[in-house]
């Protein structure tokens, strides 16, 4: 519809559907719900800069092999896709425009395999995004991109739990004159792997956390801050895992926290600080594991301390600035 306050809902059952919905103007409101096989759903939604009440979309699909789409202009932006099957693929694609309530929340829940979600947001005017995705089971692909001014952009990634392998997430968050949080969880299983970008400029910050369980896995974490901090912690649980970290920060500190429990593990962080300061902690638990810790201070100081508790293990430590503690 092309006024306020419209309500569309469309049910579909069967294989091949297709539904697609426009709406433009505030307070709307979208359902697809459809049940079956090779089934796509679009919403395609847009509202006014005017600090009410955006766009609602809301798309349920049960089978296998389906496509949900959803797209949202305007301020005040929710979208929900659940998908219960396998080889199921979703998108939002959210814009909070300024003059208004700059906010974009989206939530993707995926349960079965072979799942892949992707997520845009961007946020202007003293923005806010907010992606939540949950993916159940193995061989499933999340990919977020955020981008806000003035703002935050806060990410949750769930993977596999209980039990799920080969799982992929992927998170770019920007922000600038903002904060970027991130949180990742891949459950028990192997083989799942997480990335991490961040940047933020014009005295923004930094946060990721990202927890691993299960063997074979692997985390990268990617800081950037103009001004401010970045802030990291990874947890690995199993064997033949590897992390690294790897923090810049122009006028501002960097703090890295990896553990990892088991045996074969790889942890390498690299801190650079100019007119700031580096602070890593690692902490390794088993046997034949190895830490590398790399920090650079120009003008300012360094602080490593590296924890090893088993047999067959190597440390090394490099610093270079003005003064430095290694522990």
């Amino acid at each position: 519809g092309y006024a306020e306050y419209n309500t569309t809902i469309a049910k579909q059952r069967g294989n091949g559907n297709t539904s697609f919905q426009k709406q433009r103007y505030d307070n709307n409101w979208a359902k697809v719900d459809q049940h079956g096989n090779s089934n796509y759903a679009e919403q395609d939604q847009s509202s006014e800069a005017n600090t009410v009440d955006g766009s609602n979309a809301y798309i349920m699909q049960r089978g296998r092999d389906n496509e949900a789409k959803q797209m949202q202009r305007g301020s005040n932006n929710y979208a929900t896709a659940l998908q219960q099957g396998n080889s199921n693929s979703s998108y939002e694609d959210q814009k909070s425009d300024a003059g208004g309530s700059s906010w974009n929340n989206s939530l993707v829940e995926q349960y079965g395999a072979w799942n892949t979600s992707c997520v845009y947001q961007e946020a202007t005017g003293l923005g806010f995004n907010m992606s939540n995705v949950y993916q159940t089971s193995s061989n499933n692909n999340s990919f977020v991109d955020q981008y806000v001014n003035n703002g935050a952009n806060i990410n949750v990634v769930m993977q596999g739990l209980g039990w799920g392998s080969n799982n992929t997430s992927y998170v770019n968050q920007s922000a600038e004159g903002g904060l970027n949080g991130s949180l990742v969880v891949q459950g028990m299983g192997s083989d799942n792997e997480s990335t991490v970008d961040q940047v933020a400029n014009n005295m923004g910050g930094n946060g990721s956390a990202v927890m691993q369980m299960g063997n074979e896995n692997q985390s990268g974490v990617s800081q950037n801050a103009n001004g401010s901090f970045n802030l990291s912690a990874v947890g690995q649980i199993g064997g033949s895992n590897f992390s690294v970290v790897d923090q810049t920060a122009n006028g501002g500190q960097n703090y890295s926290l990896v553990g990892q429990y088991g045996w074969d593990n790889l942890s390498c962080v690299t801190q650079n600080a100019l007119e700031g300061f580096n602070a890593s902690t690692v902490m390794q638990f088993g046997t034949d594991n190895e830490s590398h810790v790399n920090q650079n201070a120009i003008s300012t100081s360094n602080f490593s301390n590296v924890n090893q508790v088993g047999h067959a293990n190597f440390s090394c430590v490099t610093q270079t600035g003005t003064t430095g503690s290694s522990f």
